[in-house]
């Protein structure tokens, strides 16, 4: 039934709205507004990392989730949304599995079409090689891909090494999964109306997946696929460049 009510005219109606009347909400904000973008791969903690800042946040935050590249806002994505009795506005805009390329074209896309002069910020959350790739293996569709393609193991593996040869970049902020607030903390964020992080307790199922977060030993999963063919093949030839970043294995 919540299949059929996504699908349906009125649900549409409703998200067409609702979008309209969030733009008109921003665009009466604007002088008020600001905003962080953030990329990574899919099973990297990009929620994770969404749903501290929302709660460190003292402004309305408003979440756009998984956006396309180079697209208008779109709520038909998800959408979390945080209301406070604040004049200050903080959208947090999310994309997922761009390369870095792309991911700055749609942020200059977006603040150039729509918000002009507000402060922004660009951060990419990074995870270790080992648990990034187990993770999405431990996803039952994109394991389904995986083990189906090798075109989609190659596209992965390079997508990593994308974004992991962007730690120099000044335009952008890397946080890396198992250092989050240590990374962020050295992150200036009073422009977003963050004055003091507060790490997150509590990931709903519905963007964490229901995985990572409901698992204690989920910094060691890669254990779970040692002797994977898949799992072998995505980590082949990445393997140095994780040891540098992360240390030895």
């Amino acid at each position: 039934m919540r299949k059929r009510l996504w699908r349906s005219k009125p649900y549409a109606f409703y998200l067409q709205f609702y979008g309209a009347l969030l733009n008109l909400y921003i665009r009466i904000n604007k002088k008020h507004t600001s905003i962080i973008f953030i990329n990574g791969m899919r099973r990297s903690g990009n929620h994770y990392l969404m749903k501290t800042l929302m709660d460190s946040s003292n402004a309305t935050v408003i979440f756009y989730n998984n956006q396309k590249a180079n697209s208008n806002l779109d709520i038909r994505n998800g959408l979390q949304t945080k209301y406070r009795f604040s004049k200050h506005v903080l959208i947090i805009v999310g994309y997922e599995d761009l390369i870095i390329d792309d991911y700055k074209e749609s942020c200059k896309f977006i603040t150039q079409a729509h918000l002009k002069e507000v402060d922004t910020l660009k951060l990419l959350v990074v995870r270790d090689l080992r648990n990034i790739m187990a993770s999405r293996l431990n996803h039952a569709h994109m394991a389904k891909h995986l083990k189906n393609s090798n075109i989609i193991i190659e596209q992965t593996k390079n997508l990593w090494k994308d974004h992991h040869d962007h730690f120099e970049d000044l335009e952008i902020k890397v946080v890396r999964y198992t250092h989050l607030i240590a990374d962020l903390c050295s992150i200036e964020f009073k422009r977003f109306y963050i004055t003091k992080l507060k790490e997150s307790k509590k990931i709903l199922n519905r963007y964490g997946g229901g995985s990572s977060f409901n698992n204690k030993n989920f910094h060691s999963r890669y254990l779970k696929f040692k002797n994977d063919q898949t799992y072998s093949a995505l980590i082949k030839g990445l393997e140095l460049q994780d040891e540098n970043i992360y240390g030895s294995w």
